[in-house]
């Protein structure tokens, strides 16, 4: 199950509704959502779509369009019918002294003001983030009211070769004291977790832990956090589109 069919459906039932048009033209007439993928090169990002999609990593990877130098966007399923745009920032963290190309803080604004839900995408155990922590406080200030989720990939580096919690355990995220007594997480996880919500304090609205591996990986399950990233999405999103 990926969003791809739980977007078609919503577009179905909400946006004909609010629209007050005919299912006939709602594919000429229906806005087309873009979540901003908003992350360090390596974070997970194109791991994030495929699990969101359902669609091969190879083929998102061959299917981006350049739309400036530091951005470029994957239009699913397809650039001629879209039903949703990703856009991904690429160079953060990433810019040389002696590199103008790379300082996105001009070049963003346009992109930003057509992203409906930002994903800001962090490895669970990189601290290098103040760069990014930057860029994503002048983006929170520009549009307070646009919902980002803070998705915190890559959770099996904090338990190297030990299985993953239950995603119960990892569940409580969303109340931090509970994540904070949880006894059911790896303490090198715990503290991870707690040193990335104290880092992006105000600066989303939900923060969501996966970890999303390829099958002929081993870990098990290769999606943990699938599911309650599609919620988080489908939660946020129709309110962001209407705004």
């Amino acid at each position: 199950m990926n969003l791809f069919r739980n977007v078609s459906n919503w577009f179905s039932a909400s946006v004909v509704a609010s629209a007050n048009v005919g299912l006939d033209v709602l594919p000429k007439n229906a806005p087309i959502p873009m979540i901003w993928l908003f992350g360090k090169t390596g974070s997970g990002k194109t791991s994030v779509i495929a699990t969101i999609t359902g669609a091969d990593e190879a083929e998102i990877g061959n299917g981006f369009r350049p739309t400036t130098r530091i951005s470029r966007c994957y239009d699913f399923p397809s650039s001629d019918t879209p039903l949703v745009r990703f856009l991904d920032t690429r160079g953060i963290g990433e810019a040389k002294p002696n590199d103008p190309s790379l300082d996105s803080t001009e070049r963003l604004q346009s992109d930003e003001l057509q992203a409906d839900l930002v994903l800001v995408t962090v490895r669970v155990c990189d601290h290098s983030l103040d760069d990014l922590v930057s860029q994503l406080k002048r983006i929170r200030n520009q549009s307070p009211s646009r919902p980002v989720i803070l998705v915190l990939t890559s959770l099996h580096d904090a338990y190297a070769g030990q299985p993953h919690p239950d995603d119960e355990s990892l569940a409580m995220l969303e109340d931090l004291q509970a994540a904070a007594r949880s006894d059911r997480l790896p303490e090198s996880l715990r503290r991870s977790i707690e040193s990335q919500r104290e880092r992006f304090a105000g600066l989303c609205d939900q923060v969501v832990a996966v970890d999303l591996t390829k099958i002929e990986d081993g870990f098990e399950p290769h999606d943990l956090g699938a599911d309650r990233l599609f919620g988080a999405i489908l939660d946020r999103l129709p309110a962001a589109m209407r705004q």
